[in-house]
C-alpha cells in the first residue's frame, strides 16, 4: 500500500510540475519544427538516424524548450532594469538550450551529426527575445491596470 501511495504522489507531483512549467501547445509547435529540421539535417545518414535525431529534438523542445521559455519569462519580469532584463532573459535560455541540445545529440546515440543538429537551436535567441519583451510588456500592463483601479 505504501508503494502505491508513493507512486501516486510522484505521478501527481510530476503532473503538477509539468502543468506549471510546460506549455504543451508551444512545445508541440516548436518541437515539431525543430524535430523536422534536425531530422532533415541527419536524413543523409538514413531514415533511422533522421527519425531518431528528429524525435529526440522534438521531445527535448517539448520538455526543456518550454521550461526554458518559462525561465525566459521569469527573468524578463524579475529584473528591474529593462535592458538588462531583456539581455539576460534572452542569453540565459539560449545558452541553456544550446548546451542541452548538444548534450542530447552528442551523448545519446542516434545522431550522426550532433554539432550540425545543434545549429538550429542557435536560432532560438530571437524567439526568446520576443517572448521576453512580450512577457515584460504584459506584466507592465497588469501593473498599470492595478494602479489605475486603486485610484
Amino acid at each position: 500500500m505504501e508503494k502505491e501511495n508513493l507512486a501516486t504522489e510522484i505521478i501527481r507531483k510530476s503532473y503538477d510540475f509539468a502543468k506549471r512549467n510546460i506549455d504543451f501547445k508551444k512545445g508541440a509547435i516548436f518541437g515539431s519544427l525543430a524535430g523536422l529540421a534536425v531530422g532533415l539535417i541527419n536524413c543523409r545518414e538514413g531514415l533511422e538516424y533522421a527519425l531518431s535525431s528528429g524525435a529526440k529534438e522534438g521531445l527535448k523542445c517539448l520538455a526543456i524548450g518550454t521550461m526554458n521559455l518559462s525561465i525566459c519569462e521569469a527573468l524578463a519580469t524579475s529584473i528591474e532594469n529593462k535592458a538588462k532584463a531583456y539581455f539576460v532573459a534572452t542569453i540565459v535560455p539560449t545558452v541553456l538550450s544550446i548546451g542541452l541540445t548538444y548534450g542530447v545529440h552528442a551523448y545519446l546515440k542516434g545522431t550522426p551529426h550532433p554539432l550540425e543538429s545543434t545549429a538550429p537551436t542557435a536560432l532560438s535567441a530571437p524567439f526568446f527575445a520576443y517572448f521576453a519583451v512580450r512577457e515584460r510588456n504584459l506584466e507592465e500592463k497588469k501593473k498599470q491596470n492595478l494602479l489605475g483601479e486603486r485610484k
